[in-house]
């Protein structure tokens, strides 16, 4: 039978690189939060988001389909454990983001959307 060796062993080596710790971050997996979309959208308009997203990350959204430019979008969220209900701004008026310090649980999301008067009104 073999015999097991216990002990320290040092090793040593020569080279100028410079040591730097392992980050594993991107290997890690993100507790996940459910995202509850808009109940309902006009016709030819779909939500573009995922169903659920990693926690205090930044949660990007768009409306998007057919007739998605023919409205505007007045869109609030509230968070699981998080009191009060937050609105959304957009530059385009089509994609929104809820910002990472936000996402700590279930999100849910509700919109309004009023239609826009044609060019030239």
């Amino acid at each position: 039978a073999a015999a097991s060796v216990t002990g320290t062993m040092n090793l040593q080596f020569a080279s100028s690189a410079e040591l730097v710790p392992m980050d594993y971050s991107d290997l890690h997996i993100a507790e996940q939060v459910n995202v509850n979309s808009p109940a309902s959208l006009p016709e030819g308009v779909t939500f573009s988001g995922k169903t659920s997203t990693a926690k205090n990350k930044a949660y990007a959204f768009a409306f998007s389909g057919a007739n998605a430019e023919n409205y505007t979008y007045t869109v609030k969220y509230t968070v699981a454990g998080v009191a009060g209900e937050k609105t959304l701004t957009s530059d385009d008026g089509i994609n929104f983001v809820i910002p990472k310090e936000d996402v700590k649980g279930d999100i849910t999301i509700s919109v309004t959307t009023a239609a826009k008067a044609p060019a030239g009104e």
